[in-house]
């Protein structure tokens, strides 16, 4: 049971009636003004009233400290406990929020600006210019407004959350920029006009089937991602007609397992040259067809030794400090220690 809910439940267990005759000590001070009454709930919903001794030894205490820190949390007017408020105040060096709008507006002189390049992959993100840094725009604001107490740390976290980056726009592309700087007199016959627009017409039938392969997603229901998968890619690219008087194929790809690690393809080129093999009987046979292709190193019996595995994966693992854990935890159950293992 959670920390605020164990409060809760004792205090809705726990009742707390004012003495009618209260007694007093001999210098006349009030010995108690309340008086506590414990109730348990048996198996069939029916509450029992019973003493402070046994009520505290169900819950597991020896001390009624916690019963006196759960009612004392009642706030006047109030029929629950306050929920526990460690860690949630506030820093005492946390700098106002009449500040933000200040470095916000330091920031927005320096003229950030979205890429008319990136603006479809990144519509919120903006830039500025690569030459600038972080530190000297944090430089410039410290000397125009001292009495703001805003480190770097909290300059760049601004930064950082107006969504703006120093990262080079990718319009900056040697044809555009020659084309920007040069002079438009020759017309058509203009060579640097010609391969600017032989760009942007690249640029743009690349930009439009990017689009359509987006468009055109995968479909899990027509057949999945796994090794046969991609082997049947290799395969129809092998075997198509443009390719067929190819001798070499190079197939880029990610780190994929199925992909870079895919033992389907590497079986089936071993058995598409079985098959170009007539007789094929026994292991002999079967290791000239692999030397047909490649380098194969034959392993005799006294090749294999037992080899002893000198890496535990237990002394990788995290595991708590059972000696800093007690019932009053969340995630504590009894007998919990007899149930980890520790690396030998």
């Amino acid at each position: 049971m959670e920390y605020n809910a164990r409060r809760a439940w004792i205090h809705a267990n726990v009742k707390v009636v004012t003495k009618k005759r209260p007694r007093t000590t001999v210098k006349g001070v009030y010995e108690r003004n309340n008086s506590r009454f414990f109730k348990v709930s048996t198996e069939a919903n029916e509450e029992i009233v019973v003493c402070r001794c046994f009520f505290l030894s169900t819950l597991g205490y020896s001390s009624d400290k916690v019963i006196t820190v759960a009612l004392g949390s009642v706030k006047p007017g109030k029929l629950v406990p306050q929920s526990d408020q460690r860690g949630k105040h506030p820093p005492v060096h946390k700098m106002s929020e009449e500040h933000w709008p200040v470095i916000q507006k330091h920031i927005n002189s320096f003229h950030p600006a979205a890429s008319h390049y990136r603006r479809e992959h990144a519509p919120l993100r903006k830039y500025l210019q690569p030459e600038l840094s972080i530190k000297e725009m944090y430089a410039d604001f410290a000397q125009r407004h001292p009495q703001i107490p805003a480190c770097y740390e909290t300059y760049r976290k601004v930064v950082r959350d107006m969504n703006i980056s120093f990262v080079k726009l990718g319009e900056e592309f040697e044809d555009c920029l020659v084309y920007e700087k040069h002079e438009h007199d020759d017309g058509e016959n203009c060579n640097t006009c010609r391969e600017w627009a032989d760009h942007v017409g690249r640029a743009r039938n690349t930009r439009a089937a990017y689009q359509a392969d987006r468009d055109r997603q995968h479909d899990p229901n027509i057949s999945g991602r796994n090794a046969e998968d991609v082997m049947s890619a290799y395969s129809k690219v092998i075997r198509d007609v443009q390719n067929r008087d190819s001798e070499h194929f190079n197939f880029w790809t990610d780190n994929c397992t199925a992909q870079n690690k895919n033992w389907t393809l590497f079986t089936g080129m071993i058995e598409k040259a079985m098959r170009k093999s007539k007789n094929l009987y026994d292991f002999s046979d079967f290791q000239s067809v692999i030397n047909s292709k490649g380098t194969a190193i034959k392993m005799e019996a006294n090749d294999f030794r037992q080899w002893e595995n000198g890496v535990s994966s237990a002394k990788f693992t995290n595991k708590p400090n059972l000696s800093t854990q007690s019932q009053d935890d969340a995630d504590f159950k009894s007998g919990e220690f007899l149930k980890k293992k520790v690396a030998s």
